[in-house]
């Protein structure tokens, strides 16, 4: 072949290679570009879950309050942020995509369930609800400009940031407690709330952390409301009861807080009835965004007083109206009439010595952590009532739901801000100082018309003996808490009371006296007798809460000492109890020490305290949560077993008894085991 043929064929070669490879180029980016679609379309499909706006249910879970409400129930988003980047990376503004957030419900603890250190001492979570006004929510004689939302969150642990449609309308620090924002800048459509929650905790936080002696739940804990409020609102409402003797007429005296919520005055009138008694507050001219103080007061003539064992309610209503009489706002609770007193160093109720059981409890299940449903706290309110309690504590103000169900049930609460183990160089701090005393304000004003709240505690296991900054809280906050609510005692818990030099001298000091109340007939006489050991055989012993070194006896059978005797559980150190019969200002509750501020020294009868105090772990895991539940009265109580305690069977002692045995604590001082039993109740 010539040289002019062979260049030919060459080139004819190339130029099909060429075009092959022009075809190939082709059709790989036509496929990439039809591949493009469908791989865009699954990521963000597995990214973020559908989702869409939808209004908020009417109604609330708890009958204490204002109409107008609407439950933020339904379906919220949620988004873990542990690196603590959801801020410089714009979470919170107003974006329709769900790229990174799951599904959840509210009431929600972003940590149920993880048991570990992280969890434990806290992270950030973000919490998103996209909702639409619902309607019919304001009469069509309200105009326009005097419509307002107000959005109330009951419990959220423990800093939170609220953003509505992409800005910043507040902020809060603090569980436990319920507080308020306006909502401003809302619009006729989608409306984007955004919450971001951190739940890591300081040394000058209440609780303080890192971490605490129970499970630190973050989240929004309890729920979420919205609230209509026409031309004014019925911000603050409080109730309270006086009457000087059981068979006396009773003077109901209220006090309501009416917010105009305008940017003009508005002239308003309030009216009321409490047991079908009517109660007229008159009329008033509130200033733009200014407040009105409203009075009244009514007799209640041979009043049914509510107590453990007859828990009568009565039901009062508010109702404000407009200068033409159309009604704007109503109120209504349920109130009960008793009186707590304090008569020479001991708990009076209605004029009579109370006798109180007492149970420590945690709103808290492992599968739920913190986050309670109201069919939950009805189970918890029906094991204290199987275990015959007539008290109840929590290391926090426990929620509403639950304290309904305590009005309804008579069970009494002692009702306790978290300053919890405060270290002494916080005492003293004028900005811990305010934080303390506005939580107690809070726990007040939120709760002061349930008739089961007991007293308000200020405080749990401070140092003893007290320094000087702690006596200067206790001084402040006491009389904060009488100027707020006069009706009530206040207390505290006290841990190691009465301090190391008193028991040094209480050991010393062999033949000390303790006060024995007998009851001779309708008379409370009062005579000394020595405290004596009790022997095993007629006692129950308590185990261990977990986080406390005492124990607590019950006697099975105290000796009657005369027609009408009545004996109270005691708290006890090393075996060693009072006499039978003894009545004293203390009562043990959850293993603490629990004694009214302001009163006198309480006897020594403790005998000597364990030199060092055992590590433990939390409340709220496993064992130690389940011996806390199940050992409160003879060791038995009907409650399910928990698979992680790793339980080993043991014959039953009785009948119809299922009973189960859990090791001691690691460091225990008490012997043996603790024995965990069902009963088949009939």
């Amino acid at each position: 072949m010539s040289a002019r043929g062979q260049a030919g064929m060459s080139a004819r070669a190339q130029a099909e290679r060429s075009a092959r490879g022009r075809i190939l180029w082709r059709a790989l980016i036509l496929a990439s570009v039809l591949a493009m679609p469908m791989v865009a379309t699954g990521v963000a499909h597995a990214q973020g879950p559908a989702y869409s706006a939808s209004p908020p249910t009417k109604g609330a879970w708890y009958s204490d309050g204002q109409t107008g409400r609407y439950l933020l129930g339904g379906t919220w988003l949620y988004r873990a942020d542990t690196t603590n980047v959801g801020i410089a990376d714009g979470w919170y503004r107003n974006v329709a995509s769900t790229d990174g957030w799951s599904t959840t419900t509210v009431p929600n603890a972003y940590n149920a369930g993880d048991f570990s250190q992280t969890s434990m001492n806290g992270y950030v979570g973000w919490y998103r609800r996209d909702f639409t006004i619902p309607a019919g929510a304001f009469a069509s004689y309200v105009p326009k400009a005097s419509r307002h939302w107000i959005i109330r969150f009951e419990s959220v642990n423990y800093r939170a940031t609220v953003w509505l449609n992409g800005r910043q309308i507040g902020s809060h620090a603090g569980a436990y407690v319920p507080w308020e924002l306006d909502l401003t800048g809302l619009r006729s459509g989608v409306n984007r709330l955004v919450v971001r929650v951190d739940n890591e905790r300081t040394g000058a936080d209440l609780p303080p952390g890192p971490g605490g002696q129970w499970w630190n739940y973050g989240g929004i804990l309890r729920e979420v409301y919205l609230r209509a409020v026409q031309t004014a609102d019925l911000s603050q409402v409080q109730i309270q009861t006086f009457h000087r003797c059981p068979k006396c007429d009773a003077d109901i005296v209220e006090q309501v807080q009416v917010r105009n919520v305008t940017g003009s005055k508005q002239k308003v009138a309030l009216t009321g009835d409490y047991g079908g008694k009517s109660l007229r507050f008159g009329s008033a001219t509130i200033a733009a965004h200014g407040t009105w103080t409203a009075h009244a007061s009514v007799l209640i003539r041979h009043p049914s007083l509510w107590a453990p064992g007859h828990p009568k309610l009565y039901t009062a209503r508010l109702a404000l109206s407009d200068s033409k009489g159309r009604r704007l706002q109503g109120y209504f609770t349920y109130s009960g009439i008793r009186t707590v007193s304090v008569v020479g160093g001991r708990l009076e109720l209605n004029g009579r010595f109370l006798n109180l059981r007492g149970v420590d409890l945690h709103e808290q299940t492992l599968q739920t952590g913190a986050a309670m449903t109201p069919a939950q706290d009805a189970q918890l309110i029906s094991w204290v009532q199987q275990l015959g309690a007539t008290v109840i504590r929590a290391h926090y103000p426990v929620g509403p739901e639950m304290e309904e169900m305590a009005d309804r049930d008579g069970i009494l609460i002692w009702s306790e801000v978290p300053v919890y183990q405060v270290q002494s160089q916080y005492l003293g701090q004028p900005g811990w100082l305010a934080q303390a005393h506005a939580m107690l304000e809070d726990n007040i004003e939120s709760n002061e018309n349930h008739p089961s709240i007991l007293l308000w505690s200020i405080g749990n296991e401070l140092p003893s003996p007290a320094t000087a900054a702690e006596a200067r809280y206790i001084a402040g906050a006491t009389a904060l808490a009488k100027k707020l609510d006069p009706t009530r005692p206040v207390g505290m818990a006290v841990s190691n009371w009465p301090g190391p030099e008193r028991l040094r001298a209480a050991r010393r000091d062999r033949g000390q006296r303790v006060l024995r109340l007998v009851r001779r007939g309708r008379r409370w006489r009062r005579r000394p007798r020595r405290a004596q050991p009790v022997p095993r055989h007629r006692s129950r012993v308590l185990p261990d809460q977990g986080d406390h070194d005492h124990r607590v006896r019950l006697r099975r059978r105290p000796r009657r000492a005369g027609r009408g005797a009545r004996h109270v559980p005691v708290p006890v150190r090393l075996g060693r109890v009072p006499p039978r019969g003894v009545r004293d200002q203390t009562v043990a509750v959850g293993g603490d020490v629990l004694r009214l501020a302001g009163l006198r020294g309480v006897p020594d009868v403790f005998g000597r305290r364990s030199a060092a105090r055992s590590a433990v772990q939390p409340e709220g895991a496993g064992r130690l949560q389940r011996q806390l539940q199940a050992g409160v009265v003879g060791g038995v109580a009907d409650l399910p077993l928990d698979p992680a305690d790793s339980p080993v069977s043991v014959p039953p002692r009785g009948a119809g008894a299922d009973c189960r045995q859990l090791p001691a604590p690691a460091g225990g001082r008490r012997p043996g085991a603790t024995r965990l039993c069902r009963v088949a109740r009939p």
